[in-house]
């Protein structure tokens, strides 16, 4: 009973770790001037809307956040850009996926 309850607990913890690394990262990716400015050009053209998504979280290998940036169409969507975050440092870099 006591180990299945700190395993509960445990893993609410992780949860709630993993929720406020991937809110941090959607927020620092948001901030960056490139990601602002698309975001309003895409706001403007009311065609599409505008979005975030952590689509990788880090692993062994590749220890940042995976980051697109997007819009949202009817019948599509269309990446605008991918971003890695480090979460130990808050560094953002962008990433060209045909590359790695």
């Amino acid at each position: 009973m006591l180990v299945g309850l700190l395993v509960l607990i445990v893993g609410a913890v992780w949860m709630v770790t993993q929720s406020g690394h991937r809110r941090y990262v959607v927020q620092q990716v948001t901030a960056l001037p490139e990601v602002q400015k698309y975001f309003v050009l895409v706001e403007e053209g009311g065609r599409s809307t505008p979005s975030v998504r952590v689509a990788a979280r880090p692993t062994r290998d590749e220890p940042g956040y995976l980051v697109q940036v997007y819009e949202v169409f009817a019948d599509h969507t269309a990446t605008f850009n991918w971003y890695r975050v480090n979460i130990a440092t808050g560094a953002v870099t962008l990433v060209d996926l045909l590359a790695e």
